[in-house]
Formats: structure tokens, C-alpha cells, sequence
């Protein structure tokens, strides 16, 4: 696939269009717009004979990286739009578990699944 086809699937479903909404779509048309050029001038790179060979593979790991990079920003803003900003549950770095922390007075916030143990 590329860079520039992708898109997040969160944008794409439903009519509701919330100020944030609206405004990240905006951002990643943005962003989109980058990548389409970024293609391009990957195009001239390529169709130019005196570009070496050496160019050619920093010029593919580049966009390789960009392209996963893509991928991995269009599920967030993906989580972004499901979860209407609020932050995904973070879990517990012992027992995996996403159950609220306990906080108690004068304590440390524990998990209580495992009790942070």
C-alpha cells in the first residue's frame, strides 16, 4: 500500500463530525498531502540516472519508515476518535491487568489484581 492511501478507519464511519473530529481529519489531509509529494519526489529520484544505487536503498528505508509510521499514527488517531480523547487504560506492568489503581492515604497507587506484587 501507499503512504498516501492510507487512511484511519475511525474518519471514515459516521456523520457526527465533533470540532476535534473535524480538526484531526484536517491534520492528517495534511499529512497526507506530504506523503503524496514525498512520492513524487521519489519518482524523480528514481527516473534520474545519475542517482546511485546507494541513494536509491536510503531513499526505499525512508519510505518504508514513513509508510509504518503512517500506519501506526492513523490507529491512534483511530483511538483518539473512539475514546473522544480520553486517555486508553494504561495496565499493570506485573499481572497486565487494566482495573482502575487503588489509592489509598498515604500510599502508593497499587494494581488490585496483584497488589502490585
Amino acid at each position: 500500500m501507499k503512504a498516501s492511501e492510507i487512511k484511519p478507519q475511525a474518519g471514515l464511519h459516521g456523520n457526527y463530525m465533533s470540532f476535534q473530529r473535524k480538526i484531526l481529519m484536517r491534520r492528517w489531509a495534511s499529512v497526507i498531502k506530504n506523503a503524496k509529494h514525498m512520492e513524487e519526489t521519489l519518482i524523480v529520484l528514481m527516473a534520474n540516472p545519475e542517482t546511485t544505487p546507494e541513494q536509491l536503498s536510503q531513499a526505499a528505508k525512508v519510505y518504508a519508515s514513513v509508510t509504518k509510521q503512517l500506519h501506526e499514527a492513523a490507529i491512534n488517531l483511530d483511538e483518539n476518535i473512539y475514546n473522544e480523547g480520553k486517555p486508553k487504560a494504561e495496565p499493570c506492568g506485573f499481572c497486565g491487568s487494566t482495573e482502575p489503581l487503588v489509592e489509598g492515604e498515604g500510599a502508593y497507587p497499587y494494581c488490585p489484581s496483584c497488589k502490585g506484587v
